[in-house]
Order: C-alpha cells, then sequence, then structure tokens
C-alpha cells in the first residue's frame, strides 16, 4: 500500500502506511525499521500540518528512542506528543498517552511519578469505558513491571491509587511537570 500512496503522491495515505508500517515493526522488535517509518511519518506530518498525526508519530518514535536508551530524547517526543493532544483537546490519546510517558518517567529515575501516571491513564481509560490497545499493552506491562520492581507492591499501590484519582487535566499538568 505504501509503495502505492507514493506513486499517487496521496501525502495522508503515505502518512498512515508509514504509521502502520512503524507499528507493525515495533510489535515484531525490529526497531530500527520502525524508527526510520516513525521518522519518515514525522517528517511529513510536519509538513502537511497534520498535528493530529504528528502527536503520534512523536509518541510512537519515542518509543522506539526508549528502546534504544536515549531517555530523555524519548521524554522530549512524549512530552510534545501530550502537548499535541491537550491542544487538539483529543481525550482518548491523551489517557493513553500517559502510561507510555511513564516509560521515560520511570528509566530517568522517577518510579513513583511513573506509577501516578500509569494509575492516571489506567482511571482515566476506564471512565471512559475503553482500554489500552491490545498492540501496546505489553509495552505498558514492560513499564508497570519496572515501576513495580523498583517501588515495591505497596509504594506501587499508592502512588496508583493517587494516579487513579487524578482527572485528566490534572494528570496532564502532572505528567507536563518539569
Amino acid at each position: 500500500a505504501l509503495a502505492l500512496f507514493r506513486t499517487q503522491n496521496d501525502k495522508p495515505g503515505i502518512i498512515r502506511s508509514l504509521n502502520l508500517l512503524g507499528e507493525l515493526s515495533r510489535l515484531h522488535g525490529d526497531y530500527d525499521r520502525a524508527g526510520e517509518a516513525y521518522e519518515e511519518c514525522l517528517a511529513l506530518c510536519r509538513r502537511s500540518d497534520d498535528r493530529l498525526r504528528e502527536a503520534y508519530a512523536l509518541a510512537n518514535s519515542g518509543t522506539v528512542v526508549l528502546h534504544r536508551g536515549d531517555y530523555q530524547l524519548a521524554e522530549l517526543r512524549m512530552r510534545k506528543a501530550l502537548v499535541l493532544f491537550h491542544d487538539l483537546k483529543n481525550i482518548y490519546p491523551l489517557a493513553l498517552n500517559l502510561a507510555f510517558f511513564a516509560g521515560p518517567v520511570v528509566a530517568l529515575g522517577d518510579p513513583e511519578r511513573a506509577a501516578q501516571l500509569l494509575g492516571a491513564s489506567d482511571g482515566l481509560l476506564k471512565a471512559m469505558g475503553l482500554g489500552q490497545q491490545p498492540s501496546d499493552q505489553p509495552e505498558i506491562d514492560r513499564y508497570e513491571a519496572a515501576v513495580r520492581q523498583q517501588l515495591g507492591e505497596d509504594a506501587f499501590n499508592a502512588a496508583w491509587e493517587k494516579g487513579q484519582a487524578m482527572s485528566l487535566e490534572q494528570a496532564i499538568a502532572y505528567a507536563l511537570e518539569e
């Protein structure tokens, strides 16, 4: 499909196909291919002024960069994604990406904050009657396992409950604190 969209110069089709290629590559552990697809997608989104897909591309590429060990760049990209989703008032991806933001937060040494973000994401999604996308759940589970290991069960549960009690605006403000 990507080749067809390229021959037709169908930018929205190219963007969607690159994101899908990135997702499939990431799910199969091919972070190099995923990274290339997300980077090209991100560049096209910026040139096309497609802010929603730019936010997704930032978050997705942040996940790949996190796997490569660049925690600060991962945090920066995921932070930018949260800001864009917030600016666009797109609630579902905001709630989803609070959990993804926990990845670089725990990697950068703040497991309590990461646990609160995971709890906030879970609580907000449940309040909407939704959950994490099944393709993303293994990634979120890895973040949660790392946080539990660092905090221990009692501290994790206390931080999770604090996150669960947050409103969307509280959770976003908390996530974006420096």
